[in-house]
């Protein structure tokens, strides 16, 4: 009787679980693995020259506008400006206006970079690119206006370069080395001697890209990593923002803004953390594959709060600073929903459209949607000259940024002295580290 009843493992509906199963593994491998026509280097440098060249189109009607006053908190801008100016000997406004012009196309180039490490998928980070060059508020043009417009060049530069610390923060996070550490602190420091508002944005790609990875595994080595690149970060800037000027620089009048901002978000963080904490892990926690939707809806819904809940007010008639951050991460998110969408409807059988469920459907339809990404562009550049009203509204503060840059002479002395000794020993500790690890290298290949 035993050997007529099969076992549990042996039935027919377990079987039958099995095999459907194993063919919807195999369907979704195919899926979305990336067989289009993007799937090639050559269409990727192809790709890469498209984005650099759309962007290019965008400003040349900004072409030799040196009018906009750039004030600096930091002294990387100025520093690249005057190196510029003594080299071709042009005035140094113009100079100025060629440094925001490589910092803008310096950006699709390394935001494409980034999507592409996080998703291995180039469509994806092609597709998120062309969203942020749209020529919408939100978008590019939050960044033209903020950078030739707003007077708001440092901030601008900073964006540009925060794709390629998050990059490296990633690659830290994941397989640690004195190489990635301190590539991620020098283009973290980088960020903050361009701009200390830039460099909050980058706290907050920082910190969720940080949280994401943590769920993934090995949280604890992961978090104190990031403590580390953080602190060396700082530590390599600590000449410029010596522990004076940067208590300064929070509680004085500069950090007004940003004291009212935090005012704002605290009490309503008390809620928000938690929840979004236990969303994400629930929902993303050991799955490789999420992390891109996971990291493109939290940097959304971050920069949706801020802008929304920083200042206490619905206001939507005054622009906020954060729209470039905010154009960025909302990039991410269209172009993961678009794929993902696109491939749940190959994947499942939901549709009655009979051509949406063809193997080739992806190919067609992915192809109209950069087509038109492309034609808005074009056909949108127009709009970007923004009204003066809204120029206008993108600094708000009682400090003017003339004033930071002379102000820090104020703070000279032992705090000074501090400033460029931390940076010195940390400068030495990372020599000594990478003298070490290519001791060690050589010793192991003998």
């Amino acid at each position: 009787m035993e050997d007529i009843v099969p076992k549990e493992d042996q039935t027919i509906a377990v079987k039958r679980f099995r095999r459907i199963s194993r063919k919807i593994r195999e369907t979704r491998i195919k899926v979305f693995a990336p067989t289009g026509w993007w799937a090639n280097k050559v269409v990727e440098v192809a790709g890469l020259v498209l984005l650099v060249g759309l962007n290019v189109y965008l400003i040349i009607p900004f072409w030799g506008n040196t009018g906009t006053s750039n004030p600096f908190s930091g002294p990387a801008i100025p520093f690249f400006a005057g190196a510029i100016r003594d080299l071709f000997t042009v005035s140094f406004p113009f100079a100025l206006h060629l440094v925001s012009i490589f910092f803008f196309l310096l950006f699709p180039v390394a935001d494409y970079f980034l999507i592409f490490l996080l998703t291995k998928r180039r469509l994806v980070a092609l597709t998120s690119v062309l969203f942020a060059t749209l020529p919408f508020l939100v978008f590019a043009k939050a960044r033209i206006v903020a950078g030739f417009f707003g007077g708001d060049l440092p901030h601008v530069a900073s964006l540009s370069i925060l794709p390629l610390a998050i990059y490296w923060l990633i690659s830290f996070l994941r397989h640690g080395g004195v190489k990635n550490l301190l590539v991620t602190a020098v283009v973290s420091a980088a960020i903050i001697l361009t701009s200390p508002f830039g460099f909050i944005s980058y706290c907050v790609f920082a910190v969720i890209v940080t949280f994401s990875e943590m769920l993934l595994g090995y949280g604890r080595l992961k978090f104190l990593r990031f403590g580390i690149s953080f602190c060396a970060a700082i530590a390599l800037t600590s000449f410029w923002y010596n522990p004076s000027f940067a208590w300064w620089m929070v509680w004085g009048p500069f950090g007004k803004e940003m004291r009212v901002v935090a005012e704002h978000l605290i009490p309503l963080s008390l809620f928000i953390v938690p929840v979004l904490g236990a969303f994400g892990f629930l929902l993303f926690d050991r799955k490789q594959h999420m992390q891109p939707m996971f990291l493109a809806s939290f940097w959304t819904i971050v920069f949706v709060i801020i802008i929304f809940f920083g200042k206490g007010t619905f206001n939507l008639s005054v622009p906020s600073r954060y729209l470039p951050e905010l154009g960025i991460a909302l990039s991410f998110f269209l172009a993961v929903a678009m794929v993902w969408f696109i491939d749940a409807l190959k994947l499942s059988q939901i549709t009655t459209v009979p051509f949406l469920n063809r193997p080739g459907f992806s190919n067609p339809a992915i192809t109209l949607v950069l087509v038109l990404l492309v034609t808005g562009i074009l056909l949108f550049r127009e709009t970007v000259p923004p009204p003066m009203e809204e120029v206008a509204a993108f600094w708000h503060t009682g400090m003017e940024r003339e004033k930071i840059w002379l102000a820090r002479e104020n703070f000279d002395g032992i705090s000074h002295a501090i400033g460029y000794i931390v940076t010195a020993a940390t400068i030495t500790i990372f020599a000594l580290l990478a003298y070490r690890t290519r001791k060690n290298k050589k010793g192991r290949i003998h």
